[in-house]
């Protein structure tokens, strides 16, 4: 969240991965006889590959893997809530109102340098204030999204680009049309760590969006393939600049 760069680079060769949350990703939509998939696996014709490790809806552990590197990202809980996400030296902590996660403290090998603020408009994450906490709370950026039947139609960005306590840059997103299939990654706690990739708050998959960053438009589209119980099974991402990237998804399903 840090690096608007690789932020930038994560949202758009990976568009439609990672989304997060305390609830479990039970399709949204559907009658009661609808299959529900748990995400196992996802390999990219660029060798790269995602597994994940559940416990009953709990995701516990995600381990990514490309030629040049393996790691491990760890979900902790407190009963059914989410308590901390540990990404290396990198610890994510909750704090809660109710059932809803209203604070996030990002801390680097026992430091506190991030905290997150989050309000909600009914299940919603509705808008996000992020604090630079080295030296003292200081407003570093903020997110709004806007839904519309449950899926993120904008998102817009303003961040502190210089240092100088100001908010003057930004990245939109306007997303123009979904499917009608379920988001293996609606609500999985990766949008916890995430919120500059909003498309895993949607309960169904994006399928063409514009994101401008600073004013240059990425245009994105993408064809889906689905599998027996209707889950998204092989992925081809065409994004401006990025050119074509192409994921297949595994799932268990019960």
């Amino acid at each position: 969240m840090k690096n608007r760069l690789l932020g930038l680079l994560a949202l758009t060769t990976m568009f439609f991965m990672y989304s997060c949350s305390d609830e479990s990703s039970e399709p949204t939509g559907g009658g009661p006889d609808q299959v529900s998939c748990k995400l196992i696996s996802i390999t990219s014709d660029d060798g790269s590959m995602s597994s994940m490790t559940w416990d009953g809806d709990k995701l516990t552990k995600i381990t990514e893997s490309d030629s040049f590197d393996t790691y491990s990202i760890i979900f902790n809980y407190s009963g059914d809530k989410l308590d901390e996400i540990i990404d290396e030296d990198d610890v994510y902590k909750m704090t809660y109102s109710g059932d809803k996660i209203t604070m996030i403290e990002e801390s680097y090998l026992g430091d506190v340098e991030w905290m997150f603020e989050l309000t909600y408009d009914g299940d919603n994450i509705s808008e996000v204030k992020g604090y630079d906490m080295e030296g003292g709370k200081v407003l570093y950026e903020t997110y709004t999204y806007t839904y519309s039947n449950g899926n993120i139609t904008n998102m817009l960005n303003k961040y502190d680009d210089d240092s100088d306590g100001t908010l003057e840059s930004e990245i939109t997103l306007v997303v123009s049309s979904y499917d009608d299939k379920p988001n293996p990654y609606h609500r999985t706690p990766l949008m916890y760590m995430e919120f500059d990739n909003p498309l895993n708050f949607s309960k169904n998959n994006a399928l063409s969006a514009v994101m401008s960053f600073d004013g240059t438009p990425l245009n994105y589209n993408q064809s889906i393939e689905y599998n027996a119980e209707g889950y998204p099974a092989k992925v081809t991402t065409d994004i401006t600049l990025f050119g074509t990237t192409v994921s297949n998804l595994a799932y268990s399903c019960n």
